[in-house]
Formats: structure tokens, C-alpha cells, sequence
């Protein structure tokens, strides 16, 4: 995943970004400590450059599936996706799929996951 994100955010500089991908090393073994302190940087992101945006919201997804909030990842996933749709912006549609997937996934649902 953070291949996938780096790419994203090769762009972008700033300390979001790096609070964010340091995020990312504890979202494994800590995931209620990293939602915690990824939904204090989300309104930080709503007005970053589009590449840090996509770097928390996709950790955010993932940290909100990983602690079993996966109605509020599928509202994030929801949002993304029309907000992508609005603007026209690819990368933002995939950050929204990468977060369905990743709840189909945590169900146990491979094949959907794959799929999307």
C-alpha cells in the first residue's frame, strides 16, 4: 500500500503528508490509536492539495474498516466517489474503490475485493 500512496502523494509536500504516512506504520497493531488521530487530521485534508487529501482519506478508510466501523468507511467511500465523480478526478475515484475493497476484503469477500 504505500507504493500505491507514494505515488499519490509524490507531489505533495508538508507536514499532512508526513503526519499522515507516519500514520500509516501504526495503523496495523494500533488501529484505534491511528482513527483517532487520522479523524483529527481529516479536516486538515479537506483543504490540502488532492494528493495529501487522498493519502488520509485512504487511511482513514482503512483505520474505520480495521476497527469495525465499516458503515462509516462505506460513507467515506461514498462521499469520495461523488466528490471524484464532480471534479472529474480519477485518483480520488480509486481511493474510494480501494476503501470498498478493503471492507469487502475484512468480510471475507476475496473475490469482490478483487473485483473492484
Amino acid at each position: 500500500m504505500a507504493a500505491w500512496l507514494c505515488a499519490f502523494g509524490a507531489m505533495a509536500d508538508g507536514e499532512l503528508r508526513e503526519r499522515a504516512l507516519g500514520l500509516e506504520a501504526t495503523l496495523a497493531g494500533f488501529p484505534q490509536r491511528t482513527l483517532a488521530e487520522l479523524e483529527t487530521l481529516a479536516p486538515t485534508a479537506d483543504g490540502a492539495p488532492a494528493a495529501e487529501r487522498r493519502i488520509v482519506y485512504t487511511l482513514l478508510g482503512q483505520a474505520r474498516v480495521q476497527v469495525g466501523n465499516t458503515a462509516d468507511a462505506a460513507e467515506l467511500a461514498d462521499r469520495l466517489e461523488e466528490q471524484a465523480a464532480r471534479e472529474n478526478d480519477g485518483p480520488g475515484r480509486e481511493v474510494a474503490l480501494l476503501i470498498r475493497a478493503t471492507i469487502e476484503s475484512s468480510a471475507g469477500d476475496a473475490a469482490k475485493s478483487i473485483a473492484l
